[in-house]
């Protein structure tokens, strides 16, 4: 099997260095590394050019969102025939051993996406990894063991509904049958949406906790304390139950859900005199009731230029 690896980054520079070192430490080395550069200000492709000869760089003139990029990716390990893509957060140190057993775990489920054991950086014995299932009237994943010891989990594999997007081997089988990310999303719910279109279509997603990765989690959003990732979350998880479950007594449900849990969070985040956040909490629920999606001009002005 031939295995490229697909990393996007933005404003990356405190942390895609080790990662990139983590890949090239793999006791079985990857066929191909491309960085997909999202119009980065803080020097990271050219670290990257100077640094890691041997890694492909994409530099992208404007921001293509999460999505945007790892088709990029995608597209560029396919016209170099590898079977199957790698796609990495440059916030993570892979395991030397990772991607041997990804692998390994690909010819033991030959129809399907594999995600391994993410653990916080900071703390590398708490699990960070939210593979799991859909709670669809709240639109959340639903991690099985999210915040566990990483020490007690499960010795073999696991199906799981959904994954992680921070660290996904993925047959290029799969995407030639269901086709690339869903680039509407921008930032967030992308990851959630593939793997709903995948389970669809009749593919599984495995959970293997003998590959291990770290993680600096949402270091180039601010994650959803950051007006930039509580917009995109908000907003982005009404289209995606509204793509999936409209017409259906779930969308009911979660719409009631939804307005209640906005206008809690919006006066819970302005009592605190985080004014930012409770905007963006508004901002969010009204453009996704609207449809809105892409990039936000806005959103994207309260992003945060390092990690």
């Amino acid at each position: 099997m031939r295995v490229g690896v697909v990393i996007v980054n933005y404003n990356g520079a405190r942390y895609i260095g080790e990662c990139l070192e983590s890949l090239r430490a793999q006791s079985r080395a990857p066929d191909g590394v491309v960085v997909v550069d999202n119009a980065s200000k803080d020097g990271s492709p050219d670290l990257i050019a100077s640094h890691f000869t041997d890694v492909a760089l994409v530099r992208s003139p404007s921001n293509l969102g999460f999505a945007g990029g790892v088709n990029v990716g995608i597209r560029w390990c396919q016209e170099r025939g590898h079977d199957a893509v790698l796609v990495l957060n440059p916030d993570t140190v892979v395991d030397s051993q990772a991607l041997s057993r990804l692998v390994d775990a690909a010819r033991r489920h030959p129809r399907a996406c594999l995600t391994p054991l993410i653990v916080r950086a900071d703390r590398p014995d708490v699990v960070a990894s939210y593979a799991g299932s859909l709670v669809w009237w709240r639109g959340r994943v639903a991690p099985r063991y999210l915040g566990q010891s990483a020490r007690d989990q499960p010795h073999g594999d696991v199906r799981m509904k959904i994954a992680n997007g921070a660290c996904v081997l993925l047959p290029l089988s799969i995407v030639g049958e269901i086709g690339l990310f869903d680039e509407s999303y921008f930032l967030y719910f992308e990851d959630v949406d593939y793997f709903e279109r995948l389970g669809r279509a009749g593919f599984e997603t495995w959970y293997v906790p003998d590959a291990r990765v770290l993680h600096h989690e949402s270091r180039a959003t601010g994650g959803r304390t950051s007006p930039l990732g509580l917009y995109y979350f908000i907003r982005n998880r009404h289209h995606f139950v509204h793509k999936f479950k409209r017409g259906t007594v779930w969308y009911v449900i979660f719409l009631a859900y939804e307005a209640a849990d906005a206008a809690r969070r919006a006066v819970l985040l302005a009592l605190r005199g985080s004014f930012g956040l409770a905007a963006a909490v508004i901002r969010g629920t009204l453009h996704g009731w609207s449809g809105r999606l892409g990039p936000d001009a806005q959103a994207a002005m309260a992003a945060p230029v390092e990690h």
